[in-house]
């Protein structure tokens, strides 16, 4: 499962190592953002429009998060062209910004929605002022909350999820089982339990853990009619004569719940569990 984040920047600041403060903040700025929900930000950083369209192929340009950009660039490409340019061949995720006046750009883009009649011209198009560098910062980081939360947090959990209960299953079965015997990870769980390799705290814990990785393994996200999030069913493990049943109540798990304190909850569980 992809965990990185892959941005591209466009500022002819870039050109300038006297004069790129700002902009290495505001980079910094983002990495951390990004580092926080749980992907390792990767960015391409280009002073001019049209390196970018060269360098990049369209296979490559589809596999970009974000594009962020100057209008300014010094050059006779604006920013406002380059995204005219990138969303003749698809759909993206752009940031525009710009110290100067809007002028310019509100006529390219009241040009291209005449000629081309495409209303999906600003779907997924901002444009952020620079007048105001904390407006700056926190509109970059709004979109980029958004993108994450809606498009790709759900599929990087499935990934951690998979990966984790993949090592504790391996682990617990090298532990509990006969080198020749398989079974279920459920089916492991118990096993352990028994032989007293687990206590009945970490056996509840494992089985809850399960039940949500096959939940985001299986189910398919649910769009809510009142709050218009997604969201994915799973439920809770139920326990009863020292037997485990998988008829609990049902929880839910919405596209932008705390998935920082799930992230964690599973990679603490699997640190202890491969420490036995």
């Amino acid at each position: 499962m992809r965990s990185t984040f892959n941005i591209v920047i466009v500022d002819d600041l870039f050109a300038d190592e006297d004069d790129r403060g700002e902009l290495d903040n505001y980079i910094n700025n983002l990495k951390q953002i990004i580092t926080n929900k749980g992907f390792h930000p990767e960015f391409k950083e280009y002073d001019s429009s049209s390196t970018v369209l060269t360098d990049i192929n369209d296979q490559e340009r589809k596999r970009i998060d974000l594009y962020i950009s100057d209008n300014n660039l010094g050059d006779e490409v604006e920013g406002v062209d380059f995204y005219l340019k990138l969303r003749q061949g698809f759909i993206c995720d752009f940031i525009l910004y710009t110290q100067s006046g809007v002028d310019n750009i509100i006529s390219k883009l009241k040009q291209d929605l005449e000629e081309n009649k495409d209303p999906n011209l600003f779907s997924r198009f901002t444009f952020v002022s620079r007048q105001n560098n904390s407006i700056w910062k926190a509109k970059s980081q709004e979109i980029i909350n958004h993108i994450i939360s809606k498009r790709e947090e759900f599929n990087n959990l499935r990934g951690l999820f998979a990966q984790s209960t993949s090592k504790i299953h391996s682990h617990l079965a090298s532990k509990a089982l006969s080198s020749n015997e398989e079974k279920r990870f459920s089916s492991t769980i118990e096993i352990a339990y028994e032989k007293n390799i687990i206590d009945e705290d970490c056996r509840k814990k494992l089985h809850e853990i399960r039940l949500i990785r096959n939940a985001l393994m299986h189910e398919d996200e649910i769009k809510c009619d009142v709050t218009k999030k997604y969201y994915i069913k799973y439920k809770t493990p139920r326990f009863f004569r020292n037997r485990v049943y998988e008829d609990g109540s049902i929880e839910i798990l919405y596209e932008d719940s705390n998935f920082t304190q799930l992230r964690q909850r599973i990679k603490n569980l699997e640190s202890k569990i491969l420490r036995l």
